[in-house]
């Protein structure tokens, strides 16, 4: 498929690491946050190719200096999507779905497809336009998601995906395209500030902030960048401190936890407990009460001084 104009072309694009084919070792698996090349203008037909006749790693993003996680990553654009069946749903059902036929750009069947129970096959996606925020990109996989229910929850704008050099494709048609804002709308639908349930708390920030809640954004956002998340400990407590912050309503509960999740993502490094997982963030975000981090301590505290702790990896890690 060639791009349509020079618009097009130059939005086209996927990262890829050819040094993995079908399957990462331990040791790739190990270095998986860096090196990642991008095909500048690459069109479906060379994703394919790198998918299913080299076998190569690909994740859909571009980023900075070849570096997708941690927190050194910064997310550039993305101009395609995945979604990955794990055995939930049957590959016939999929390839029926009229979503799919038009919207999808083509499947491809994944290295265990067939060697384990239910359909393995992951679909690709050109978008019909270029994202450049990695929080606006996650939200248009959730609200693809509900769109085509099924898929591994996982899947985030940071996944990496396998190729597979013996890989079943199925094409859809050339001039398909996946509209980013039927995906937005969605994910507004299902996860709208109405749809959220705040339980009770144990404990609440009140008076942390003056009531400026773009300020108070910034801010958190600013402090949480130079932080990584490298512990299990670290993330359970800045998770429940920007909780404590959403219950002071300097900032709603659908911000804290975009917040929340935005910096777990961009700022992962480690790869066990599933920090990276917008599904693991969400479900530990409603298990959060606001208390973990001891807020009845520096609830009290001015704005500089909040600072100094949050940055304090002392305090962090206690």
């Amino acid at each position: 498929m060639e791009p349509n104009n020079r618009a097009e072309a130059e939005m086209l694009g996927f990262s890829f690491k050819s040094s993995i084919i079908n399957k990462a070792s331990d040791d790739q698996l190990s270095k998986l946050g860096r090196g990642w090349i991008w095909a500048n203008k690459g069109t479906i037909d060379h994703l394919k190719t790198c998918i299913a006749e080299k076998g190569w790693a690909v994740t859909p993003g571009r980023w900075k200096d070849g570096w997708k996680n941690g927190s050194e990553g910064q997310f550039l654009g993305s101009s395609t999507a995945f979604l990955d069946f794990d055995g939930g749903v049957s590959l016939t059902t999929i390839v029926a779905d009229p979503f799919i036929q038009e919207s999808a750009a083509f499947i491809y069947t994944t290295a265990s497809h067939g060697k384990k129970t239910g359909d393995r096959f992951r679909v690709v996606f050109q978008l019909d336009q270029q994202v450049h925020e990695l929080d606006k990109f996650n939200k248009v996989i959730k609200g693809l998601k509900k769109l085509v229910p099924g898929s591994d929850d996982a899947i985030t704008g940071v996944s990496c995906l396998f190729g597979n050099t013996r890989a079943e494709l199925i094409d859809f048609k050339a001039t398909n395209r996946l509209s980013i804002d039927n995906c937005l709308e969605e994910y507004k639908r299902h996860f709208s500030p109405k749809q959220r349930i705040v339980k009770n708390h144990s404990c609440q920030a009140n008076d942390m902030f003056e009531k400026n809640e773009n300020k108070t954004l910034g801010n958190l956002r600013g402090w949480l960048d130079s932080i990584p998340s490298d512990s299990y400990e670290k993330w359970i407590k800045i998770g429940a401190w920007i909780k404590s912050v959403s219950l002071s309503e300097d900032i709603s509960e659908e911000q804290g936890l975009d917040l929340f999740s935005e910096w777990s993502v961009q700022n992962y490094i480690g790869e066990k407990n599933r920090r990276n997982d917008l599904f693991e963030i969400e479900k530990t975000w409603d298990q959060l009460n606001g208390g973990t981090y001891g807020l009845t301590k520096i609830r009290n505290l001015h704005f500089d001084e909040l600072a100094k702790r949050l940055l304090s990896k002392s305090k962090i890690t206690e």
